[in-house]
């Protein structure tokens, strides 16, 4: 779920430097998170 951040590419260590290119997947990811937040 959490490589699911950056479409699996580099995880979610990264989101910084792909939040520029795929904010959309940012904005899709941050959704997902409030919505099934990780236990």
């Amino acid at each position: 779920m959490h490589q699911a951040t950056t479409g699996g590419v580099g995880g979610g260590r990264h989101r910084n430097s792909r939040q520029k290119q795929r904010s959309t997947m940012a904005v899709a990811h941050r959704q997902a998170v409030y919505a099934r937040p990780p236990v």
